[in-house]
């Protein structure tokens, strides 16, 4: 995505369904703090800078501390930080709180003097946007208390925490589905347990809730053979799956892939999640009870993406795998 690009909307991203309402309900609060983790190069900037554009209005105050800018955000006090001269994010944070500003966005919490004052800031009325460097977005939660602030602290100023990765997008002119067979199943049972009924059953409700909100709408291409129209599951098993054409063709320079896309899980932070954080929980805990609240872990949203012909499994597992 160029600088000078037209920022994507949160649906463009790849976001939908749940996570996508948690976002929008989160970003609409007052103050509070959102987080977003993956690694580098995980498109957490592209990610915030949408968000920013949807909140930038000539009666919002945007202030941001990056390390580099990486985009622009029109009417926003955007600083670079620059350690040489003293300019780092604690205090480039310290400074922009002088201004009072209404949204804070900090390129990334890396130590504990960052962390702290932007949770001040979010217990003083701003809405703070923050990146960790995090697995996923459970681990988060435990890190900012290795950061040392305190557990009650977190858990009354985080609103949401999104974790996210990028993968290689099907080019949308030559992927191809087949009909899985019993070896293909067997993989696909033993990491995404869809021979257990009631996960089998969930993942066909997202899958069309994932349609519903636009994934993999119907994309009619001069030569594509097929459309994602139709759902790729029943509620008892998988019909069929996308995957990449061998040599793929002209128009993705024969890679079956062209662009890419987001797979995210947006984790609320329920007051069960809240419990647990004051009780110091792992992030175990925490991953399995923002599963019982609803979020759609990275792995499922990836999945059902491939199942929406927008990815393949092989890219989900390639960056969802714990090394």
């Amino acid at each position: 995505m160029s600088e000078s690009s037209k920022p994507a909307t949160l649906e463009e991203l790849g976001y939908w369904g749940n996570s996508l309402k948690i976002i929008n309900s989160a970003i609409t609060q007052p103050h509070g703090m959102i987080l977003v983790t993956g690694p580098t190069g995980s498109g957490k900037s592209t990610s915030l800078f949408s968000i920013l554009t949807l909140l930038n209005k000539p009666t919002v105050n945007i202030s941001t501390i990056e390390d580099p800018v990486e985009y622009k955000i029109p009417g926003a006090n955007q600083t670079q930080v620059n350690p040489k001269a003293g300019m780092t994010f604690a205090a480039g944070l310290r400074a922009l709180l002088r201004q009072d500003p209404n949204i804070i966005m900090v390129g990334e919490i890396r130590d504990t003097e960052t962390a702290g004052l932007g949770v001040q800031a979010a217990l003083t009325g701003h809405l703070v946007f923050a990146t960790l460097h995090t697995n996923n977005a459970a681990t988060c939660l435990p890190r900012l208390l290795d950061m040392g602030i305190e557990p009650f602290l977190i858990a009354s100023t985080v609103r949401a925490v999104v974790g996210q990765r990028l993968v290689r997008r099907l080019c949308v002119d030559c992927r191809e589905t087949f009909t899985p067979d019993d070896a293909s199943i067997k993989e696909i049972d033993a990491i995404f347990h869809t021979d257990n009924p009631e996960q089998m059953k969930f993942i066909h409700e997202r899958e069309k809730d994932a349609l519903d909100g636009g994934i993999g709408k119907a994309v009619a291409t001069k030569t594509a053979k097929a459309s994602t129209g139709e759902l790729s599951t029943s509620p008892t098993k998988i019909l069929k799956i996308w995957r990449a054409k061998k040599d793929g063709c002209e128009s993705c320079g024969h890679t079956g892939y062209k662009g890419r896309l987001g797979i995210y899980e947006v984790l609320p932070n329920s007051t069960e999640v809240q419990k647990l954080i004051v009780a110091n929980g792992t992030s175990e805990e925490i991953q399995n009870q923002a599963i019982k609240d609803g979020m759609v872990t990275m792995q499922i949203d990836g999945f059902i993406k491939a199942l929406r012909g927008q990815t393949s499994v092989e890219e989900i597992l390639r960056v969802t795998t714990e090394k």
